[in-house]
């Protein structure tokens, strides 16, 4: 009973991630060139942000543990 609710919220969970996506994608084919390299550009820095910072910390702390 248990496992038949999870995987009914993943399934709920995957098609909601699913509309989103779909309607990013249809927001995203209205856009000008510009304002679509904007747009990616944006995300871009915003994965930077996201991955970028915490490996930079790890490659940080590595190196003064190796250093000691």
């Amino acid at each position: 009973m248990m496992i038949e609710k999870n995987a009914q919220k993943t399934i709920s969970y995957s098609d909601q991630l699913f509309r989103k996506l779909s309607r990013s994608i249809r927001n995203l084919q209205h856009l000008t060139a510009e304002a679509l390299l904007e747009k990616i550009t944006s995300i871009m820095f915003g994965m930077i942000l996201l991955l970028g910072i915490p490996y930079f910390i790890y490659i940080l702390i590595r190196f003064l543990l190796l250093s000691h």
